[in-house]
């Protein structure tokens, strides 16, 4: 059997897979206690893997909300479980099983999730925006997460502008809009819940349709994916979004562009899958 599991803010998933068939998801709460948490979440997700049979095992995946060093295993900021900051949890797993584990971050899952069990099978150019707690985006380019930007535009290499100010301009603009939104979502995150609330609906669209304007400048996604919990009310901020592309993207552009909003659960899950299949580049 291979492994997925995702470790989110409230809870945990894990997903089953066997013969390439998903057999089953497992879902969890996570304690809130901090004290001791590092220990009792461990034994929460050592329990849950156990309970598939450790012979059974053929492989897992992981997806947490951190920053990570993928081929290391190692979290450097991981938001929910403080205590795990530098811990080396793929080791641990991987002496615990006895199999390989890979260990990534959710919005690259999230991007293999929806590449391999959702609605961007058989594409090769994805771009994902995931709204949820934290923004994040990956970019998936020839069937494979791009890892050399890491979400700053620090890479020349990746953009289609040769000029360092052009490369200085769209960095400062992506991370200065990736902090808009993350300031947007922790301030009014109860009030967001109040679909009445249409003034904030529309910032966050107009947010929303500048990272994407901004993504468009330097890649060409054959499709975007909007996911996380936000992304669930898509139909109350995606007027504000197409407001702001459509006055900003030159319309042809716009014309071949196809933007959706991922409804589905467990995705990331499902792409923590998919990296023990060895389908992403290190």
């Amino acid at each position: 059997m291979k492994l997925g599991l995702d470790i989110g803010y409230k809870s945990m998933s894990m997903a089953i897979e066997k013969d390439n068939k998903i057999l089953d998801f497992i879902d969890k709460p996570i304690s809130n206690i901090k004290r001791d948490c590092n220990r009792a979440i461990m034994d929460k997700i050592l329990m849950s893997i156990h309970s598939v049979g450790k012979s059974n095992i053929k492989s897992i995946g992981l997806s947490l909300p951190s920053k990570i060093d993928a081929k290391k295993g190692i979290m450097f900021d991981i938001n929910n479980i403080p205590y795990w900051k530098g811990m080396g949890l793929k080791k641990i797993l991987e002496d615990e099983f006895n199999t390989k584990v890979w260990i990534d971050n959710d919005v690259n899952c999230f991007a293999l999730g929806e590449k391999y069990y959702g609605m961007c099978k058989g594409l090769k150019d994805i771009a994902c925006i995931l709204l949820g707690p934290n923004v994040g985006t990956s970019i998936i380019v020839n069937n494979k997460i791009f890892y050399e930007n890491r979400n700053t535009f620090s890479n020349a290499k990746c953009l289609s502008f040769p000029s360092y100010d052009c490369v200085r301009i769209y960095r400062s603009s992506f991370v200065r809009t990736m902090e808009d939104l993350n300031f947007l979502i922790r301030s009014y995150k109860d009030e967001m819940a109040d679909d009445s609330d249409h003034e904030i609906w529309n910032e966050l669209g107009s947010l929303v349709g500048r990272l994407i304007s901004i993504l468009l400048c330097n890649y060409d996604p054959q499709v975007i994916v909007l996911g996380g919990d936000l992304a669930k009310s898509y139909v109350l901020f995606s007027e504000a979004m197409d407001k702001y592309l459509e006055k900003f993207i030159h319309p042809q552009v716009l014309l071949n562009m196809i933007i959706f909003a991922s409804i589905a659960d467990h995705q990331q899950a499902l792409g923590a899958i998919s990296m023990s299949k060895r389908l992403i580049l290190v």
